[in-house]
């Protein structure tokens, strides 16, 4: 299983070159082949690829990233590169089957949906489990700096839907579900013996765009808040879309608007300038957010609690509303 891997490094690294992620070239022969006319567009990162991991600082919590259906495990990197260098070992992984690059190749098909999300929590578990191996490896880079204790799953629409199901799996002791579809909880959590919504207690910091044309934010994301038990967060963006909570807006979607089924959508989906909050400016929020709950639920950080108020986004004006029910 294909994953990408973002951890702290050292001060050394601070101003050396960043890496930049590109569709195509990271690709398959027959995806460049079909869009080597066009710049397919790229997803630039505050990252250094290839960097040694930061030793001599304790061990770090693991943080595990799920891409939406179709999406990509470096779709949201805005997100994964934030929480890495907030200290976390952050691995996000391609689902099979279930990546941009089957819709890009193959167009739109959602047949692939239902064998996806029974495969995606037992892919979030597998992964656990090989992290859990690498950090008793003495071998391994990663010996002995992943915190086990505490591990958080964070994911994006299908993703969100996947850290929820995850649940099953105790070892997971937070989540972020990001534009989630909530819808799906209930019925497919039995087949893990995971927490129907309303029995989950888990820290959970639920997030969603008002304006959300891909899933009902009231049905997929608000009325699953209302369900769940405490302590839960809530972190609506009133003009995002579901891809406000990706990179992909990113992505040159003119150019393929007309090869692949899903991308006049996402135009108008939280990459529309005019109707959407800028998606850059929007992830500052998410970003705040997102560190203040995993940093105090997760690295269990005292100071971070403050910042789960709808007090420390007053910068952000009327672009958000924030719940708190902490017990």
């Amino acid at each position: 299983m294909k994953t990408e891997i973002w951890y702290p490094t050292t001060e050394e690294f601070r101003n050396a070159d960043r890496y930049a992620y590109d569709p195509k070239a990271d690709g398959t022969d027959d995806l460049r082949e079909k869009y080597a006319d066009i710049d397919l567009g790229i997803f630039p990162c505050d990252g250094v690829y290839d960097a040694p991991v930061l030793r001599n600082h304790g061990k770090f919590p693991l943080l595990i990233f799920s891409h939406g259906a179709f999406g990509i495990r470096y779709q949201s990197v805005y997100h994964t590169i934030h929480m890495a260098s907030h200290g976390y070992i952050v691995a996000a992984p391609d689902h099979q089957y279930n990546t941009l690059y089957e819709i890009m190749v193959r167009g739109w098909s959602g047949t692939e949906l239902p064998a996806s999300a029974m495969a995606r929590p037992r892919d979030i578990e597998f992964l656990i489990n090989v992290f859990t191996e690498r950090n008793a490896d003495p071998d391994d880079e990663l010996y002995n700096l992943i915190d086990l204790d505490n591990i958080a799953v964070t994911g994006h629409s299908f993703g969100g839907l996947t850290a929820y199901l995850a649940l099953f799996d105790k070892r997971v002791k937070a989540i972020v579900p990001m534009a989630p579809e909530g819808t799906m909880i209930d019925l497919l959590s039995s087949a893990f013996s995971g927490p129907k919504v309303y029995e989950i207690d888990t820290p959970t910091l639920m997030m969603g765009g008002r304006l959300d044309r891909t899933l009902r934010y009231k049905e997929s994301m608000a009325d699953i808040f209302e369900q769940q038990g405490p302590p839960k967060w809530f972190l609506t963006v009133n003009r995002g879309g579901h891809y406000t909570f990706t990179d992909m807006c990113r992505m040159n979607l003119e150019e393929l608007q007309e090869r692949w089924g899903d991308a006049k959508d996402a135009l108008k989906d939280g990459c529309d300038p005019e109707n959407n909050w800028d998606y850059r400016e929007a992830q500052k929020a998410i970003n705040l957010y997102t560190a203040a709950f995993l940093n105090t639920f997760i690295r269990h950080s005292p100071g971070s609690a403050q910042w789960l108020t709808p007090e420390a986004g007053a910068e952000f004006g009327d672009e958000i509303e924030f719940v708190a029910v902490p017990e």
